[in-house]
């Protein structure tokens, strides 16, 4: 059943659909006025709430080529409209927890000698700090066997007779 565009659409749609009717009357010598065009709007519901609906719409023309109206199809796409946000509020929400998330990866400049490593800044930093910053780990500080007995020599020799 034919409805003023008026009554079923809620003003901000109205306002868009007319844009479009207008845009299409504007081209009227076009060949591309025939189109079939689609419009995502908002409709009024009986219930007074709205739907998103896709129109599809296409101008009447009488017999000379006129446009007299418009006719058109609606479909509700409210489930995917509700899916589509959703799915961009997931994209945020990832968006900050990659943010969150720190890792290594890739290959890192690190000094033969101090074991330094080079920052993005071209600065060089002590690894415990550079790991620190840039990631989750906790670092926990011991000594190796290599590096006590280079440290502390007296101490390897001394427990030797304890083993």
């Amino acid at each position: 059943m034919a409805m003023p565009l008026g009554e079923t659409l809620p003003p901000d749609s109205y306002k868009r659909a007319r844009k479009h009717i207008a845009d299409g009357l504007s081209s009227i010598d076009s060949s591309s006025s025939d189109e079939l065009k689609v419009i995502e709007l908002e409709e009024n519901c009986k219930d007074g709430s709205t739907i998103h609906v896709e129109a599809k719409v296409k101008f009447l023309r009488n017999e000379k080529g006129w446009p007299i109206g418009v006719i058109g199809i609606t479909r509700d796409i409210t489930a995917r409209k509700k899916a589509e946000e959703e799915r961009e509020h997931l994209i945020v929400e990832l968006r900050r927890a990659l943010e969150q998330i720190k890792r290594l990866s890739g290959l890192l400049p690190i000094c033969a000698s101090c074991k330094k490593i080079r920052a993005d800044d071209g600065y060089w930093q002590d690894v415990a700090v550079y790991i620190q910053k840039h990631s989750e780990a906790d670092l926990s500080h011991g000594i190796c066997p290599d590096c006590l007995d280079y440290l502390y020599p007296k101490f390897r020799k001394r427990n030797a007779g304890n083993a």
